[in-house]
């Protein structure tokens, strides 16, 4: 009985020495800043049937909070009246749409044919 005694404690010293003696566990590095990218301009292509009205096509597109048409093909236009306006103007079988948004710029083809 002693000798389990005496084994017992000189395990229980030499542990305690190893968790005395141990180095200190290193310090977490500082966290790393969160890196916002902005996505690259995206094409979206919507197909319609022929016949689709531009009010119809303009319902299709779904811009987002805070997006508005900002071209119709090369023509810019200032605002939602005149982007109406050029996209029934449009004959060719597309339309080419630049959108800008709080997140950037995006593009919509609408192809009808």
């Amino acid at each position: 009985m002693l000798l389990f005694r005496s084994l017992a404690v000189g395990l229980l010293g030499a542990c305690l020495y190893f968790v005395v003696s141990a180095p200190p566990a290193p310090a977490a590095p500082p966290p790393i800043p969160p890196v916002i990218v902005q996505a690259p301009s995206a094409v979206t292509v919507l197909d319609v049937a022929p016949g689709v009205d531009a009010d119809e096509i303009a319902a299709m597109i779904r811009l987002d909070d805070g997006e508005r048409v900002t071209a119709v093909g090369e023509r810019r236009v200032e605002n939602d009246l005149a982007a109406g306006v050029a996209m029934h103007a449009v004959t060719d079988d597309y339309v080419d749409l630049t959108i800008q948004g709080p997140l950037g710029e995006r593009r919509v083809l609408v192809l009808r044919h």
